[in-house]
């Protein structure tokens, strides 16, 4: 299947959202709404996998109609995906990552379905028990393979955990430990590009395990040493080159970010006096010649060459000056376009020739946290939400409507047995997840894109060189001519 190159000269439309999901959690559980915290597809797009304030994963599987819709109904590989995928279920008593059964909605939820339904249900929910911290897909994940449907975790106070993204088991546990013995949680994931290894950043280290060997084997690598340059503070996001070079790059909460080669476990680069707040999100290019970096509280996304190390080449600027949130952006698969939220609710996109805008849209009515570009479909995913602080009714005071409002909300749901108070109702464009269909044209393989440029510069090649032979003829010519001449003055 062939990539498409997106069009954003016209807004996307939303396709699919899902809302009442996340609005009917219980105010005892998430006091402060529970918000979205990014979204991101599987590697093979089968799957939709979200987090949230109440440490609960929410995985969601594609549907169908976006496939057909997309012009996939008559790929062999998706009906030869979908028939492996369901007889390796029966086989293993397991419903597919594309067939499994949605997951029953919670009584709280039931009371409200009929109000504002949600586009589709989760098809699977994984609940962490303490704040989550990273969480990333296994990237050579199939649906046609059981064994690879798999995701990490990491949260407070809790070791790595792998879960199975069909049934929802926890398959094993990667953990590390200080030095007084004691579990460390990593702040940040990220997997080798063939699957092999998994990376976790701690403070001021790097630690990796095999994926096939759970437990405490670890490699260490230190990112900073004292008396030494190196990349200080919490390692906050991690990301692996494309290109399989094995280059990793790392960022941390002092803002500065790091190359490290994973073979030789050797510093490359230390990128530092770019951002002033601490690095939330990386990702390279699709091509891996360029590094894109975020920060919280930061109005800007910064472009890197990481051939050269020279600095910044340009900026993106985006609505996120005034967040710590953690503010996730994506490049598309054919690496012409990068997207990200802001805390207006708008999302931008632009040209990374030059980080030029290339389009914008509303995605929601709060800050969007998340958006996820699928595979190879023309689909864009968002998420949205933040925390919200509600005053009880003796701290509403009368300065604005809206305290009056929310206090009065709250006060009215307290009944005389002490009940929890509820939130105010917040609107179906707030703490969403949305889907959105966007325009979307062939891309140009790069197979003919090097063709052409091979051409081009052949052409001024194969000119030089005939322009060179043409000269050696000539002065071949000459020379005889004079060759010649000498001969008949000698005879004469």
């Amino acid at each position: 299947m062939s990539l498409l190159e997106l069009q954003f000269d016209v807004p996307p439309a939303r396709s699919y959202s899902v809302h009442q999901e996340y609005a009917t959690c219980s105010y005892k559980r998430t006091p402060h709404s529970n918000f979205l915290r990014g979204v991101k597809w599987s590697p093979d797009g089968a799957c939709l996998l979200t987090a949230s304030d109440d440490n609960c994963l929410r995985v969601y599987d594609t549907p169908l109609e976006a496939f057909t819709q997309a012009g996939y109904s008559q790929e062999p590989g998706i009906h030869s995906a979908a028939a492996a995928a369901a007889d390796d279920a029966v086989a293993a008593d397991r419903q597919p990552a594309g067939q499994r059964v949605p997951a029953q909605i919670p009584a709280a939820q039931q009371q409200h379905h009929h109000q504002q339904a949600d586009s589709f249900p989760p098809a699977l929910r994984i609940q962490e028990g303490k704040q989550l911290y990273d969480y990333c897909w296994f990237p050579g994940m199939s649906a046609a393979d059981p064994a690879s449907c798999c995701l990490v975790t990491t949260g407070r106070a809790h070791p790595v955990h792998l879960w199975d993204a069909l049934t929802g088991e926890l398959r094993c546990t990667y953990r590390a430990y200080n030095d007084k013995d004691e579990v460390a949680a990593a702040h940040s994931l990220a997997f080798s590009a063939e699957g092999g290894t998994l990376y976790c950043g701690f403070n001021k280290q790097i630690r990796s395990f095999r994926v096939e060997r759970p437990g405490r084997d670890c490699s260490r690598v230190m990112t900073y040493q004292k008396g030494q340059e190196g990349l200080s503070g919490i390692v906050s996001c991690m990301a692996l080159n494309p290109d399989r070079s094995g280059m990793m790059a790392a960022g941390s909460y002092s803002g500065a970010g790091l190359l490290l080669d994973t073979r030789s476990r050797e510093a490359l680069c230390l990128l530092e006096g770019g951002h002033d707040g601490g690095l939330t999100h990386l990702c390279f290019s699709a091509d891996g010649n360029f590094l894109y970096t975020g920060a919280r509280k930061d109005p800007s996304i910064l472009c890197w060459d990481v051939r050269y190390g020279s600095g910044v080449i340009y900026s993106i600027p985006r609505q996120s000056g005034g967040t710590n949130q953690r503010m996730y952006f994506d490049v598309e698969p054919c690496g012409r376009h990068l997207a990200t939220g802001g805390e207006d609710g708008v999302v931008r996109v632009f040209d990374l020739c030059d980080g030029s805008p290339a389009g914008q849209f509303a995605a929601a009515a709060d800050t969007v946290n998340g958006v996820s570009f699928h595979p190879f479909l023309p689909l864009l995913a968002t998420a949205s939400g933040q925390r919200r602080y509600y005053l009880a009714a003796s701290d509403g005071g009368s300065d604005s409507s809206e305290s009056d409002t929310d206090s009065a909300a709250c006060s009215s749901a307290s009944d005389s047995s002490g009940a929890s108070p509820t939130r105010p109702q917040l609107s179906d464009s707030e703490n969403v997840l949305c889907v959105w269909q966007c325009s979307a044209r062939p891309a140009q393989p790069a197979a003919e894109v090097l063709e052409d440029l091979e051409d081009g510069l052949a052409a001024p090649a194969d000119r030089a060189a005939t322009a060179d032979q043409a000269a050696d003829d000539n002065s071949g010519q000459d020379a005889a001519a004079v060759t010649d001449e000498a001969m008949e003055e000698q005879c004469e």
